[in-house]
């Protein structure tokens, strides 16, 4: 059963903050896919989902008057708040640009960088 809570990070769609998207993107899980929907045929789109294959989503809905969103979630990864934390590490960075970071990959690893290889922000096998 789906958990429901708000959030107040305005990024309707994610994949459209490149910074944010690349440092979320890389901590989702393999395979997670993205749309919008909107509320009825002809409608333009109003609600973000996100989707696993393991199972794990998440909708997000059209903000409220306050500011804030709906959002639904299940399963065994939280995917909106991988994005969440993205954010939040994104602005604790100085909200940095992209000639600041990097991705090395080899055969064994791949990573995420600030700076220089060595400076690792995300590590995936």
């Amino acid at each position: 059963m789906a958990k429901e809570r708000t959030t107040t990070l305005h990024l309707p769609r994610p994949w459209e903050h490149g910074v944010v998207w690349f440092l979320a993107h890389h901590a989702l899980p393999h395979g997670t896919e993205f749309s919008l929907r909107g509320d009825g045929p002809g409608e333009p789109p109003r609600h973000t989902m996100l989707t696993s294959p393991d199972g794990s989503w998440c909708e997000v809905h059209a903000e409220a008057e306050d500011g804030s969103r709906r959002v639904h979630e299940t399963g065994a990864h939280r995917l909106w708040g991988i994005i969440e934390q993205a954010h939040r590490q994104w602005l604790a960075l100085g909200q940095l640009g992209w000639d600041r970071f990097g991705l090395s990959v080899t055969r064994e690893h791949q990573w995420i960088w600030l700076d220089e290889p060595g400076r690792p922000l995300h590590a995936r096998t």
